[in-house]
């Protein structure tokens, strides 16, 4: 989930919870597949055969992909999924939220001890996405500078079966707000020059629309990450559609590529 060399754009992340939808993904021109089940929570888990197929259309296009593995709390009383079962799939990128676990005292410790069980049944090379929630406290999860000292401390220790690729910021509750109405561009910023001296990248995501784009610039996010703004009508409980993802694709090099801000790119997105 590294940006391109030679652009100053970030990656677009579209989030599908079918084989159809990563398709109309990938028609639009994301860059990463992400599934999970909108319908289960910010990182809803889909079933192990869908994202199966959804690993199948990725690896066929060459394209990155991501799931969600639900909440860490979940894992604590019945695993949402058997990640051996997804064992085959090529999937570069997992995570588990943190929602519930801020009040427990030995949550950081829970959290490892989970990914390093699902590590050991996971896809080889699969690696972890630190999610931190912009909305911790409605969450009930950790503070986000302590999920990243747990991720810098995860880091020096070196345990291959719990290592981090990156950081998502992401919102827990979908209906009160965007990114932005949660989390200071200032705590955005100390995130951003935190993740970049750990050598992590930065994914954004929580309801982004083309507005929220012209905020985001100068924080220079790795990726930004959509479902909302991929689907018909905004709504993530919708479908994904290929006309929504290429319009804000379109939008985003509008915004983050200096030599399309004077004259914005027409036509369809191209795919990476």
């Amino acid at each position: 989930m590294e940006r391109s060399p030679d652009s100053s754009c970030p990656q677009l992340l579209v989030s599908v919870r079918s084989a159809a939808e990563a398709r109309e993904a990938l028609a639009g021109g994301c860059d990463i597949l992400d599934v999970k089940e909108p319908r289960h929570g910010s990182l809803g888990a889909a079933s192990a055969s869908v994202i199966c197929d959804v690993a199948d259309v990725g690896s066929e296009a060459g394209v990155a992909v991501s799931s969600a593995l639900g909440e860490c709390i979940d894992w604590k009383q019945s695993a949402p999924l058997d990640p051996g079962s997804v064992q085959k799939a090529e999937l570069r990128f997992v995570k588990l939220g943190l929602a519930g676990m801020g009040d427990r005292d030995h949550w950081s410790s829970e959290w490892l001890d989970v990914i390093v069980r699902c590590s050991r049944k996971l896809p080889a090379g699969s690696r972890h996405v630190a999610v931190i929630y912009a909305d911790w406290q409605a969450a009930r999860a950790p503070h986000p500078q302590a999920i990243l000292d747990a991720v810098s401390e995860q880091l020096r220790t070196e345990k291959s079966d719990a290592t981090f690729a990156g950081v998502l910021i992401d919102t827990f509750e979908k209906s009160s707000g965007r990114l932005l109405d949660a989390m200071s561009l200032e705590m955005l910023r100390e995130i951003r020059e935190q993740t970049s001296q750990m050598g992590q990248f930065l994914a954004l995501a929580g309801r982004l629309n083309e507005e929220s784009l012209s905020k985001l610039v100068d924080l220079a996010p790795d990726i930004v990450a959509v479902r909302s703004a991929a689907c018909r009508g905004e709504d993530r409980n919708a479908s994904v559609d290929r006309e929504a993802v290429s319009t804000f694709r379109v939008a985003m090099q509008s915004h983050f590529e200096p030599s399309l801000r004077a004259a914005p790119a027409s036509g369809g997105a191209t795919h990476v």
